[in-house]
């Protein structure tokens, strides 16, 4: 979708450069024509986008991975609701395939086509994990989904951080362009309408940042980031009478920032 969306606002750009250069021969202005050919594929691009809607797609899909994720890592660790004890001898794995089904049910619009290799929803890793230790579960727990969401999350804030920046300078830069082609064009040294093409540009910038939104997921994704730390600090005093729900509670954390991440791009 991004692939798209950044194709059609280069058309629209392209557009706006060809309108303005005199481009001519025959008595047949081709950089008008060539403007009219750009809108036209911009226009389809946009009718593509309408009809096989990847972006809802692609979100359908994220959330069904994050929750398998988080259903997986609640089994593996002996999380709510599938809580581990001393009798726990495989009890846990029909509701684990049942929450499952339902997970599933939930996006049957997503179009998921089923593997062609092994079909076991329970894995040796979340077998064995499930059977170790409550200290060798915790210290998994720690460093493959705490510690590794966190790093994620902190990387993610940093690079949308920088890219917030730099578009936001190069978007000074495009309107410095437009005041100086507008200086430039009014006392008659360019007949060229650069204002016009560095007006496209900005509003292609704009819109661009509108869809990546990289200032609010560098809040979003710093917000989480601390949470996680806090959770990882709160992790070592955790019991094992206590465990279940505190990777419940551990793994709602986790699940609000994907809820609240679908809900502002549904």
């Amino acid at each position: 979708m991004l692939t798209l969306r950044g194709l059609q606002l280069i058309l629209l750009v392209v557009a706006a450069l060809l309108a303005v250069t005199p481009i001519a021969a025959r008595g047949i202005e081709w950089g008008v024509l060539g403007a009219g050919v750009a809108f036209a594929v911009a226009f389809l691009t946009e009718a593509t986008i309408l009809s096989i809607q990847p972006e809802k797609t692609w979100y359908q899909c994220r959330a069904i991975a994050e929750s398998v994720k988080s259903l997986a890592w609640r089994f593996a660790v002996g999380g709510n609701p599938f809580p581990k004890d001393a009798a726990d001898a495989g009890q846990a794995e029909a509701p684990f395939a049942q929450h499952l089904r339902q997970l599933l049910g939930q996006f049957e619009t997503a179009g998921l086509i089923p593997s062609k290799g092994s079909a076991k929803e329970i894995t040796s890793w979340m077998r064995e994990t499930r059977s170790s230790p409550f200290e060798s579960r915790k210290e998994a727990y720690r460093q493959h989904r705490i510690d590794d969401q966190r790093t994620w999350y902190s990387a993610k804030a940093e690079w949308n951080q920088r890219r917030s920046a730099e578009w936001s300078i190069g978007l000074l830069a495009v309107q410095i362009l437009a005041v100086a082609g507008a200086v430039l064009k009014g006392t008659g040294v360019i007949d060229i309408d650069v204002l016009g093409v560095m007006a496209a540009v900005a509003a292609s910038a704009v819109a661009w940042l509108q869809i990546k939104q990289h200032s609010t997921l560098t809040q979003s994704y710093s917000q989480a980031a601390n949470e996680l730390s806090t959770i990882s600090i709160l992790l070592d005093e955790a019991p094992e009478s206590t465990w279940a729900k505190f990777v419940d509670d551990a793994e709602s954390a986790i699940s609000r920032e994907h809820t609240a991440w679908r809900i502002k791009r549904s």
